[in-house]
């Protein structure tokens, strides 16, 4: 079964591109709400080995990039 991250990001995916990521926009508002800077990390992690799409391998890496910031 996956994370339920996923799916939010999956569906963020689909309406983000080059100049509105919605993934590192649903990824931050987990973190407000208080869920582990860690967790959310590895899920947007999993997400981007498991894309096959350059665009959205993009997107997500891009939202790894700034998200690492909390993590660091």
């Amino acid at each position: 079964m996956p994370h339920p991250f996923a799916q939010m990001f999956e569906k963020a995916l689909k309406r983000s591109n080059n100049q509105e990521n919605f993934v590192l926009e649903e990824a931050r508002g987990l973190h407000k709400k208080g869920y582990s800077p860690q967790e959310i990390y590895d899920v947007l992690a999993q997400l981007h080995r498991e894309l096959l799409g350059d665009s959205d391998r993009e997107i997500v890496g891009e939202a790894l990039d700034e998200f690492a910031t909390y993590i660091e």
